[in-house]
C-alpha cells in the first residue's frame, strides 16, 4: 500500500512539473562532430505555452556533459538570458517536479507567456557522451533513445549512412553532409541506432575513347528536356515542418466545419 502511494505521488509530481513547463512543436537536430570527440551539437526548437511562465527549463540528460550553450528568442532573433542550475535551484525557481539529482538550463523568457499565447525558443548546446556516440571499427555509431517526436541527425562530413533502425527520410545538406530525419511514432522514446562509415574515395577513371565523328548523331530539335537528376531535386525535411490544422466538425446536417491553421512564418523580413 505504501509503495502504491509513493508511485502515485511520483506520478503527480511529474504531472505538476509538466504542467509548469508545458511545451509544443518540439524539434531536435543532432549534428555529429568529429568521431574521436564523442560530441554532438544539439539544436532544440521548442514553444513554451504555460500561461504566465517567466522561465523555461530544459533538462540536461544524465550521463552527458553540456557546453557551448546559447538560447535565441525565435520571435525576434535576439539572444536570451540563461543559466545552468541544479534540480534544487529549479524547484526554488518554480519547477516543483524538478529532479533533485538533475541539471537544467533555466531560460529567462523575453516576456511572460500570455494566456493563449506562446514563446518560441531555440536552445543550442554541445553534448559529450561516449556511451551514445562512439566508433565501432571503421564505422561510427549513434545509439541514443529520443523522446522528442520530431528529430534529425546529421552525419559528420564525408560519412555515409549504412544502418538505421527507424523509418527515416535521408537528405543531403547544402554542405554535402547526410541528414537523417524522422518522426517518432513510438509511445515513448524511439530507440534510435544509426551506423555510418567514411565515404570511400572514388576510383580513378580512365578517359573514354574518342568517338568517330561519323558516329555522333545530332540531337533532334524536338527532343524532350532531360529529367532532373534525383540528387538535384530539393526535398523539404518533413520532421521540421510544424504546420498544424485542426478541424471541428459541426452538425452533420449542416455539412459544415470550422478550422484553425497554425504555422510559423520563417522568411526573414
Amino acid at each position: 500500500m505504501h509503495r502504491l502511494l509513493l508511485v502515485i505521488l511520483l506520478l503527480l509530481a511529474a504531472a505538476v512539473s509538466e504542467a509548469q513547463n508545458r511545451a509544443e512543436d518540439e524539434y531536435t537536430r543532432y549534428e555529429l562532430l568529429a568521431p574521436e570527440s564523442s560530441a554532438f551539437r544539439i539544436i532544440y526548437d521548442v514553444t513554451a505555452v504555460t500561461a504566465g511562465a517567466r522561465f523555461y527549463f530544459n533538462p540536461i540528460r544524465k550521463g552527458s556533459s553540456a557546453s557551448d550553450e546559447s538560447v535565441i528568442d525565435l520571435a525576434s532573433g535576439e539572444p536570451l538570458k540563461f543559466e545552468q542550475i541544479s534540480g534544487a535551484a529549479a524547484r526554488r525557481a518554480g519547477l516543483q517536479g524538478a529532479d533533485l539529482e538533475g541539471e537544467y538550463i533555466k531560460v529567462t523568457l523575453a516576456r511572460p507567456v500570455p494566456p493563449g499565447g506562446e514563446a518560441r525558443l531555440r536552445i543550442i548546446k554541445t553534448y559529450k557522451d561516449p556511451k551514445s556516440y562512439f566508433r565501432e571499427g571503421d564505422a561510427i555509431v549513434f545509439d541514443r533513445p529520443l523522446g522528442i517526436k520530431r528529430n534529425a541527425v546529421v552525419l559528420p562530413p564525408k560519412f555515409e549512412l549504412i544502418g538505421c533502425n527507424v523509418p527515416a527520410q535521408i537528405l543531403e545538406e547544402p554542405d554535402g553532409r547526410v541528414g537523417i530525419s524522422f518522426m517518432n511514432t513510438y509511445p515513448g522514446q524511439a530507440p534510435l541506432v544509426l551506423r555510418a562509415r567514411p565515404i570511400a574515395p572514388p576510383a580513378p577513371s580512365s578517359p573514354a575513347p574518342a568517338a568517330a565523328a561519323s558516329s555522333v548523331s545530332p540531337t533532334p530539335p524536338s527532343a524532350a528536356p532531360s529529367a532532373t537528376p534525383m540528387n538535384r531535386i530539393r526535398v523539404t525535411e518533413r520532421a521540421f515542418q510544424d504546420r498544424e490544422i485542426v478541424y471541428f466538425l459541426k452538425d452533420p446536417a449542416t455539412h459544415a466545419f470550422s478550422l484553425y491553421h497554425d504555422y510559423t512564418e520563417q522568411r526573414e523580413g
